[in-house]
């Protein structure tokens, strides 16, 4: 996209606005949701785009070169069967348990956060589960599917629950009253639920967002380092908005990695992997600003719900890579970019 915004003479992101389509070119369908425009947009303001010189080695502070870049993310929407199972104890904590699993992404929490909030129970009330392959079967935690997956049964969970309460104990029953239930009413309120994705052929769904990012290239050291990032990400409710922006801010942490750092050679004679495997840490990082923007009524476990964890890495190297074009005039495909991309040519310093 950018090579071509350059060969028409256009802003790489005014090309992106004038492409823009409400249809899922690939299948004809119309977007479930789509705020796209108001990604690039709003992060657009927020980093100062405006601003950006139009040709390439225009920007150099003290002796490096500086450059901006932007780019598209975009993910697709993933959700399959899944079980939760219930427990009422006679101590008044209603527990919630799916075999998934806690790879560092809060399920526990947003799992809990969502019993609560369907059960009507405070938090302290409820519990969730993980880890344990005698619970019922839920998918891998991959493909920013967990939320949208596990999410979905325990919410009918949730929903089963409260009408069973109501059943057995009326409604005007508190958490406070479950300490007075029967064993055969506590019975009554343990029990297993299966949810499978409703298929829906008339849409389709994605998460969307916008990277912005600044780049301070030393052509005589060969090093890039990412000095500013603003992002925008519109991926349907927001059950957590923290745990959210967490994802996200690894997301990207992975994006930086993948296009300045991260790989692992092999050798092709022997077919051996060596060499060193270079991770980002926080020195490879700026703060990370950004945005969640929410449009879209929550409808849980409907549709919109979605996941979050790899968008953040979506289209993020493609950003670095225009920012160094944007710096140093250079158009560079492969990754990662390393200090011989980088490097300027031997001969008379400028």
């Amino acid at each position: 996209m950018d090579e071509l915004a350059e060969q028409l003479g256009v802003d790489p992101l005014e090309l992106r606005i004038r492409n823009h389509t409400e249809i899922d070119q690939t299948s004809g369908r119309p977007w479930s949701d789509k705020h796209l425009l108001d990604c690039y947009r709003s992060a657009a303001d927020r980093f100062g785009w405006a601003d950006r010189p139009p040709g390439v080695r225009g920007l150099r502070r003290n002796h490096v070169q500086v450059g901006w870049g932007m780019a598209t993310a975009m993910f697709p929407a993933r959700r399959m069967a899944a079980g939760c199972q219930v427990s009422t104890g006679a101590d008044g904590c209603v527990r919630f348990a799916s075999a998934t699993h806690e790879i560092g992404t809060g399920v526990r929490t947003v799992m809990t956060q969502l019993a609560a909030d369907i059960t009507g129970l405070p938090l302290s009330a409820v519990a969730f589960d993980s880890g344990d392959s005698s619970f019922p079967e839920t998918p891998r935690s991959g493909a920013s599917q967990t939320t949208a997956t596990v999410g979905a049964a325990v919410a009918e969970a949730a929903t089963q629950w409260r009408r069973r309460l109501t059943e057995v104990a009326g409604a005007a029953a508190t958490a406070q009253s479950l300490t007075a239930l029967s064993p055969e009413q506590r019975a009554a309120l343990s029990f297993s639920v299966t949810t499978s994705p409703p298929i829906d052929e008339g849409v389709s769904i994605r998460s969307f967002g916008a990277h912005f990012c600044e780049v301070e290239v030393d052509e005589y050291l060969g090093r890039a380092r990412v000095t500013r990032w603003t992002a925008a990400f519109a991926c349907g409710p927001v059950l957590n908005p923290k745990l959210a922006r967490s994802q996200l801010m690894g997301g990207i942490t992975f994006g930086i990695g993948m296009a300045l750092l991260e790989q692992l050679p092999e050798d092709r004679t022997s077919l051996r992997r060596g060499g060193e495997y270079y991770l980002p840490t926080h020195t490879d990082r700026p703060d990370l600003d950004i945005e969640l923007i929410d449009k879209t009524v929550a409808d849980i476990p409907g549709p919109t719900l979605r996941g979050i964890g790899e968008i953040g890495i979506a289209g993020a190297p493609a950003a670095i890579a225009n920012a160094i074009h944007h710096a140093t005039g250079r158009r560079l495909r492969n990754l990662p970019i390393t200090v011989e991309d980088l490097m300027m040519p031997a001969g008379p310093r400028r």
